[in-house]
């Protein structure tokens, strides 16, 4: 009636209906979570080769064979590698191959004349197929005594491991600042194999090193900065990958001009002789006054402060 409150009561459902099909079957709407941990990285990743058919993969498959065998277009094979050397694949399969390895080992390490030039080219292609080549470092661990221990008839008679060879080569009056340049950037990128960096230091690699530095004359000063680099980047600059408390032991003191008198080639006159460079024009530079400092900080600082 008009006025009165009317109240209509519905009967509505309150649950809910299922429909089920036969012969359909029902995903769980629960997906699968990730791994809460990431994959492991791999900083190698896979090097892809270039085309059989490609130019460059049959100038290096037959400078390859002419560098392993030696023959009359060994300059030629040089060249090419050089060139080929700069791309990590060519880098790669060159530093997996123990006798192409073991043959640009023995060219950089024998007296050759300064025509020749051969030496600097096996430095140069060992320098630029390990530079930031991973999977090529990896690869000289297969084989690393070889390396230091050169097989090549020439250094073998005479006895001769890798850095006496090369230490004895550098008493050469032939022996130019762009060779050694190239050599030491070589040396450097070998030292990035943990095994190869043992022998090193066990052959007193770094002595060697300390000879290339005092070598007389302002044309060597560009081979100065490169040692320096490569005691750096090797054992010095952990932002470089290098393991520090390698090298220089810890109780290793740094001495003076008295013990170090220019004769005098060990771990202990690496500051003396550094600071006598850091007093001259080319010298004076801040990456050899960051290695003055940080050849120190593993010694004995009192002691090393009153011998210099």
């Amino acid at each position: 009636m008009e006025g009165d409150d009317v109240t209509l009561e519905l009967d509505i459902p309150t649950e809910q209906a299922m429909v089920v099909i036969e012969g359909v079957e029902v995903k769980s709407s629960e997906e699968p979570q990730p791994s809460s941990s990431p994959p492991a990285y791999s900083g190698h990743g896979k090097i892809q080769p270039p085309p059989p058919s490609s130019s460059d993969f049959e100038s290096f498959r037959t400078s390859l064979a002419s560098l392993k065998g030696q023959d009359a277009s060994l300059s030629a094979a040089l060249t090419s590698l050089s060139e080929l050397s700069h791309d990590i694949y060519y880098g790669s399969e060159l530093m997996a191959d123990e006798a192409a390895v073991s043959a640009l080992i023995c060219l950089m390490a024998k007296e050759s004349s300064f025509e020749d030039g051969s030496d600097h080219s096996a430095s140069a292609i060992l320098s630029s197929s390990l530079q930031n080549n991973p999977t090529a470092v990896a690869s000289l661990s297969l084989f690393h005594d070889s390396i230091m221990a050169p097989t090549c008839p020439a250094l073998r008679v005479k006895g001769l491991s890798l850095i006496s060879a090369l230490q004895k080569k550098l008493s050469a009056p032939n022996t130019s600042p762009s060779s050694l340049k190239s050599q030491i950037a070589a040396l450097s990128g070998l030292l990035k194999s943990p095994q190869i960096q043992k022998s090193f230091l066990k052959q007193d690699g770094t002595s060697y090193l300390q000879s290339v530095f005092l070598k007389s004359g302002i044309e060597y000063d560009v081979v100065r900065k490169r040692v320096v680099q490569l005691l750096m980047d090797n054992f010095l600059d952990e932002s470089m990958g290098a393991r520090l408390g390698v090298w220089p032991k810890v109780d290793v003191v740094q001495k003076g001009e008295k013990e170090c008198n220019g004769d005098a080639v060990n771990d202990e006159c690496w500051a003396w002789y550094g600071k006598e460079f850091y007093g001259t024009e080319s010298g004076k530079k801040e990456w050899m006054g960051e290695f003055l400092e940080r050849i120190g900080q593993g010694s004995q600082g009192g002691e090393r402060d009153r011998e210099l």
